[in-house]
């Protein structure tokens, strides 16, 4: 994984840990999605992970050892849209997907980008460059 990736997952994550984002850790005792807990940027492996095996059990790992799972805008709901244009003007193309936002201060991009997380849609483009995986229905429902 290069250095941009591993700059750009970081900082992706470190906004996301608060919701709960959930991963696919690359390690032969963990089968399945994993819980991040906390990030500590300055350690080797900076993620801290539930591991599953217990309430108090939790383990290190590397950027190169996980995949967050991650939902594409266009898996939006229609609950979703509505919570969406209640808060933003939704831009959409053609095909009636999301392909923008129209903000007009800090204040409601700051809204946006928690609503976004709070929803763990993609929207650094994380899935197409390999670096999460496309989040299973009802995965964080």
């Amino acid at each position: 994984m290069a250095q941009e990736e591993k700059s750009l997952l970081l900082q992706d994550l470190c906004a996301r840990v608060y919701y709960g984002v959930l991963f696919m850790a690359y390690d032969d005792e963990i089968n399945e999605p994993v819980e991040l807990l906390s990030i500590n940027p300055k350690r080797d492996k900076p993620l801290e992970i539930d591991d599953g095996y217990d309430e108090n059990s939790s383990t290190y790992c590397s950027l190169e050892d996980v995949k967050p799972y991650l939902r594409s805008l266009s898996s939006i709901t229609e609950e979703e849209k509505k919570e969406a244009h209640r808060l933003f003007t939704v831009l959409y193309d053609r095909n009636d997907a999301i392909c923008g936002i129209q903000i007009n201060s800090f204040v409601q991009l700051d809204k946006v980008i928690e609503w976004l997380n709070k929803h763990h849609f993609d929207y650094r483009g994380l899935i197409p460059k390999g670096l999460a995986l496309e989040a299973l229905e009802g995965m964080y429902g």
